[in-house]
């Protein structure tokens, strides 16, 4: 199924460069909180609202600045690693769009839910980026994936926020305007 509104060449280049701005923006506000950033929230709702091919450059575009130009050192060799593992929220926010409308995001059990979904996608994240640090680095998994707790510990945590409180705002916002309203028509016509 394709997504239900499609966008204009010139409003995907915007979109894209908006919410890949916004995530460098507050990655680099928050550097500060190691794996605390709504990144991951803002590439799941890019994809919700906008489909999968914005959520996807959205990702990968994020990376490819913030894995270079990044206050801890270039990503190196596990920058594929780190794309791929972003493109997991937009494929999550494509197949989240599918199940769920836009009005029912901002209830309350849907934002547990949303959150939820967030804390999974994130363990898949750091499982995934564990797994090929060790084998980059020739380390046994399992001390790499204890290392790993409290930052994943913490991403988990702060995504479960982020998709909580943040996605449904930011879907409900969309809502308002009328790029995002388009958007969101599902099939039905129904926002």
């Amino acid at each position: 199924m394709s997504h239900p509104y499609s966008l204009q060449p010139a409003q995907r280049v915007s979109v894209t460069a908006l919410f890949t701005a916004l995530i460098l923006a507050t990655n680099y506000a928050l550097i500060n909180l190691p794996n605390v950033k709504p990144m991951d929230a803002l590439v799941f709702v890019s994809s919700y609202i906008f489909g999968l091919g914005v959520g996807l450059s959205v990702a990968l575009l994020t990376w490819l600045v913030y894995g270079f130009i990044n206050p801890y050192g270039a990503a190196g060799y596990i920058l594929p690693a780190l794309m791929a593992g972003e493109a997991l929220y937009a494929l999550g926010g494509y197949i989240a769009r599918r199940k769920w409308r836009p009005a029912e995001v901002g209830s309350g059990r849907r934002a547990l839910q949303l959150g939820s979904l967030g804390l999974l996608l994130s363990f898949a994240y750091d499982l995934e980026t564990n797994l090929v640090t060790a084998l980059l680095l020739g380390s046994p998994l399992l001390p790499v994936l204890i290392l790993g707790v409290p930052f994943a510990v913490a991403h988990e945590l702060s995504d479960f926020a982020f998709f909580a409180v943040l996605a449904p705002a930011l879907v409900a916002a969309a809502r308002r305007t009328p790029l995002g309203k388009a958007a969101l028509l599902d099939g039905h016509g129904l926002p």
